[in-house]
């Protein structure tokens, strides 16, 4: 029997220090993921034009991750790097992204923009502060969030308590990671962490929506919908803005006699819009969408999808000669 070959370690972060001071190295070569795996890596940025800086250093550890696979054949003790000029090169290239844009008839100098600037973060970041740790302590209390309505009333209210823009202190919740440390401002006002909130938050009503479906796996109890409108016609609610029009993962609770199951099946294979009353989930930060998922709770009769039924029915016989 074969032994199975050992791999090599990483070298430690002083020990790789020490070497690149003293120029004690071989460079190997570069280690490079292919196009495909780095499009994997920032698929779920893909609308986007700008990566913040957490999000770019999560997923330059999940590329360093992918590319240390990679290195199990190397025969001697191996670190990573990277070239100081691309160190530069990413260095000049870190951008200041505001969340709003405010335009102003006349300008204020350097010093009156900075003292603003600094007061405008003082107020989010406490008023967001405030509403992550009211979201925890509501966790820690009866085990599940507030709903997503109710966190945006909280969101609202903090932020008029404070007088600053309620969007600026979602921004400030979106961006916060466990482990971030306190900002400090530039008059040395050290600002309290803001803590990271859930991946996701349940809307607190029940959706009737129109939708076409596809993708149904069977066996199993998931889906895949795309919302077209709602029933009444109606604008459509917050919990669903940004849904409309684009594939989301559903999934249902099977009934007995498995009309739930056929009815979604025929509303796939005919193509016909199907109505239903669904639960919303909300992924809270954009990086985080595959958490936007919706619950089936009811399907709404539609004559014409019988028919539609038994029209494909009829024609997929003839097709088969039958």
């Amino acid at each position: 029997m074969s032994k199975r070959k050992q791999t090599k370690r990483t070298i430690s972060t002083e020990e790789a220090r020490e070497a690149i001071q003293a120029k004690r190295y071989d460079l190997a070569g570069v280690l490079q993921l292919d196009a495909r795996e780095v499009s994997k890596l920032l698929q779920q940025f893909e609308s986007v034009d700008y990566l913040s800086l957490a999000d770019f250093i999560r997923l330059f550890v999940d590329a360093e991750r992918q590319m240390l696979e990679k290195v199990e054949d190397l025969e001697s003790d191996y670190a990573l790097g990277i070239a100081i000029n691309v160190a530069k090169a990413v260095f000049m290239s870190l951008l200041r992204i505001m969340p709003v844009q405010k335009s102003v008839e006349d300008p204020p100098t350097d010093r009156e923009q900075t003292e603003e600037e600094m007061e405008t973060m003082r107020k989010s970041v406490r008023a967001a502060a405030k509403v992550a740790a009211d979201v925890l302590r509501v966790q820690e209390r009866t085990g599940d969030t507030p709903s997503l309505e109710e966190l945006d009333r909280m969101i609202e209210k903090e932020a008029k308590a404070k007088g600053t823009d309620k969007e600026l202190v979602r921004a400030q919740l979106e961006t916060a990671r466990d482990g971030d440390p306190p900002v400090t401002l530039g008059d040395n006002t050290q600002l309290p962490v803001v803590a990271q909130l859930p991946k996701s938050f349940h809307s607190g009503s029940k959706h009737q929506v129109i939708t076409t479906v596809k993708g149904l796996i069977d066996p199993g109890t998931d889906v895949e919908v795309t919302v077209s409108s709602m029933m009444d016609g109606g604008d459509v609610p917050k919990a669903l803005e940004g849904l409309i029009n684009k594939a989301v993962k559903a999934s249902f609770v099977p009934d007995r006699k498995g009309k739930v199951r056929r009815t979604l099946l025929s509303a796939q294979l005919t193509g016909k819009p199907l109505m239903m009353t669904v639960e919303v989930d909300r992924a809270f930060r954009a990086s985080d969408w595959r958490h936007n998922t919706l619950t089936i709770n009811k399907l709404h009769a539609k004559p014409e999808l019988a028919a539609a039924v038994v029209e494909v029915s009829s024609q997929l016989q003839l097709d088969l000669g039958t």
